[in-house]
């Protein structure tokens, strides 16, 4: 198995950048021209859903600032795949030095603070980082650190970053704010300016930690980062966040007003065609009636990105149990190009729908699930036309929607019911397939597990 969604590697950003896969790119250039015109102290609240590409766009923001100072890093990649992008931004002379900090992969830690900045450290003491001044950057960043520390009597230094993770809180380390604040504004002010304008630090996966650890984290930079050099940009989901941090202070407490007091500014992202985004593969434009139903599925919801994946995938792998397996005879092939699709996307959308369904515990849930769809009706009508013309000789037949209804109980008998005792069961697999009474595997529709092999 891999995983569901694509990692925001160096390649798949610079690839996704220069085709705009996700339809960002304008975004993208606006919020550096915001960067630009914007004088710190500030922060910004990069917000979307979970899945929906808050980390694509800060880490493509990223990637582009380092392309545009020739002071910044090298990655070993040629910037001239960028010019595309680059070339929008104009004539500027805007130097950013940023920095990417992942709240969710560090939130074991009780000192947020000490964990950003000995992350940081550790990122700008890598060899040739920096192809300027980078000694000054990783020094001055080490003076607010080791400051810190050496009240409490623990050695520190730059290439001992990890050491920091287990050390006092640096805050209660200083003996007052106003030195800590002195001492991250010079790292900014004296450090920085020769590599860059701004420090621009991104703090990503905020609404995933530990709630105390994200409020401390708030608070601390919020507090302490003064300087008109810096800009914070958090990016989370504001609704999960305001639900987490709620936890912690109980029940009638204003959470959305609380931390609206950490953003200077709030940047909600316009969702993303996530169906074009993860394009690689079938695109259900096809003639049959799986690609039908699946594409008028597909166009009725408003997915994340991570959600496109997960369905895209589970769909691909019912496509191919429809067109490639062994579903030779009539009621099994309605099955797999109209109840299939449906229980991929009612999985998604209610699990407990979703199991009500496969326990046989609502036989007409899948028909009214479905009946608001087009391609489905149209599938079942289809196949009560082909099953009652073959009954009689004729395909001059009249059905009315509870006919309808009726047929899709019936298979949903067939396929979700109880087989032990229960006369229903063989009835209505009877009324299916008349002496040719279907079998459905049940890992497949109850499970939607996909064979490999047919």
């Amino acid at each position: 198995m891999k995983r569901l969604d694509i990692e925001p590697t160096m390649e798949v950003l610079i690839e996704s950048l220069r085709n705009d896969s996700a339809g960002r790119n304008g975004d993208i250039i606006d919020f550096i021209k915001m960067l630009a015109d914007t004088e710190g102290p500030y922060a910004y609240m990069i917000d979307a859903p979970w899945g929906d590409g808050k980390t694509f766009f800060v880490k493509s923001v990223e990637l582009l600032l380092n392309a545009m100072n020739p002071q910044s890093v090298d990655y070993g990649y040629d910037h001239t795949e960028l010019n595309s992008v680059l070339s929008r931004l104009g004539d500027t002379d805007f130097l950013a030095l940023p920095y990417y900090f992942n709240a969710w992969d560090n939130d074991f830690s009780d000192d947020p603070l000490t964990t950003l900045f000995a992350s940081m450290a550790a990122e700008f003491d890598r060899n040739d980082l920096l192809k300027a001044s980078k000694v000054k950057v990783k020094d001055g960043i080490a003076a607010v650190i080791d400051a810190g520390l050496a009240v409490g009597q623990v050695p520190f230094r730059i290439s001992g970053a990890a050491g920091a993770l287990t050390s006092e809180s640096l805050i209660a380390s200083f003996k007052t704010k106003a030195e800590i604040r002195e001492r991250i504004s010079r790292l900014a002010e004296e450090s920085i300016v020769e590599v860059a304008n701004k420090l621009v630090i991104f703090v990503d996966e905020l609404d995933r930690c530990r709630p105390d650890f994200a409020v401390r984290l708030l608070e601390q930079t919020k507090s302490l980062f003064c300087s008109e050099s810096i800009i914070f940009v958090f990016s989370a989901d504001s609704s999960q966040l305001a639900k987490a941090v709620g936890g912690m202070y109980g029940s009638g407490f204003d959470t959305s007003k609380f931390l609206e007091r950490f953003f200077d500014e709030r940047i909600k992202l316009c969702p993303v065609d996530s169906v074009k985004f993860t394009g690689d593969g079938v695109n259900y434009n096809g003639g049959n009636r799986f690609d039908k139903l699946a594409r008028e599925l597909l166009d009725s919801k408003v997915l994340t990105i991570r959600d496109a994946y997960r369905i895209k995938r589970n769909l691909e792998s019912a496509r191919h149990y429809c067109l490639e397996g062994p579903n030779h005879e009539l009621p099994q092939m309605i099955a797999s190009c109209t109840v299939l699709p449906l229980l991929i996307f009612i999985e998604r959308d209610d699990i407990d729908l979703y199991r009500r369904i496969t326990t046989g515990a609502d036989f007409d849930a899948v028909y009214e699930y479905g009946r608001v769809f087009p391609s489905f009706m149209e599938n079942v009508r289809d196949t009560i036309v082909r099953l009652r013309g073959n009954m009689h000789g004729s395909e001059d037949v009249s059905f009315s929607d509870e006919d309808c209804r009726a047929y899709m109980r019936d298979l949903c008998i067939a396929i979700f019911g109880s087989t032990e005792g229960h006369p229903e069961h063989y009835e209505a697999r009877e009324r299916l397939g008349g002496f040719c009474s279907p079998t459905f595997d049940s890992r497949v529709y109850k499970q939607l597990k996909f064979p490999e092999i047919f």
